[in-house]
């Protein structure tokens, strides 16, 4: 939440922290309602798990 409040580049800011927190931690770590609300979140779980099995 801080990085999205901090003032200046917040967005870019906050894309690079839930990147990494979800690389680290994996999905589950992010709020469900957050990825709920993404873009072509089911184009992204998708991708997310062929990465997986490789």
């Amino acid at each position: 939440m801080e990085a999205g409040n901090t003032p200046g580049d917040s967005d870019s800011i906050a894309t690079l922290v839930g990147d990494l927190v979800g690389a680290v931690n994996g999905l589950g770590e992010l709020p469900a309602t957050w990825v709920a609300q993404l873009e072509r979140t089911g184009e992204l779980q998708a991708l997310a798990h062929l990465a997986n099995e490789a």
